[in-house]
């Protein structure tokens, strides 16, 4: 995976994103399996990459 800082700040919008339409259309019950998955790409791929890259 090509990992980039502008790819992570767009995951972090697009997430944000997606939770507020959940909400707004009724779906709050999606909330958890997203944050789920959000955090699973978070700890997985994301983590060692910004170590890798002299952290935040």
């Amino acid at each position: 995976m090509d990992i980039t800082w502008s790819k992570i700040v767009s995951l972090f919008a697009i997430a944000g994103g997606l939770s507020v339409d959940c909400v707004r259309q009724g779906h709050p019950e999606y909330l958890p399996k997203l944050m789920e998955s959000v955090s699973d790409v978070i700890e997985d791929e994301l983590v060692p990459w910004i170590n890798e890259n002299g952290g935040w």
